[in-house]
C-alpha cells in the first residue's frame, strides 16, 4: 500500500534526522536498522547493526542487535 511505503519512508527519514542529533545513540541505530529491514534493505541494516553495537557495551539492547544480526547473515 502506498500509504504505508510513505509512513516507512518518513520513519526512516526521522531516524535518520535522529541519527545525526544523537550519532553515539546505540538504540536508534537499533531502530533505523529495523526499519531499513523492513524495506528490504538488508545489506545496510547489517551496516547499521554493526555501528550500533560498537556503541552499545551490554544488556538487553545488544542481545537484540546480536539476535538481528545473526538473522541477516
Amino acid at each position: 500500500r502506498s500509504s504505508d511505503l510513505g509512513k516507512s519512508a518518513d520513519a526512516l527519514a526521522n531516524l535518520k534526522r535522529a541519527q545525526a542529533l544523537a550519532p553515539d545513540n546505540a538504540e536508534i541505530h537499533f531502530h533505523y536498522a529495523q526499519s531499513l529491514i523492513a524495506e528490504g534493505k538488508l545489506a545496510e541494516a547489517k551496516k547499521e547493526l554493526e555501528q550500533a553495537l560498537t556503541k552499545s557495551s551490554s544488556g538487553d539492547l545488544r542481545s537484540a542487535m546480536l539476535d538481528t544480526l545473526k538473522k541477516l547473515r
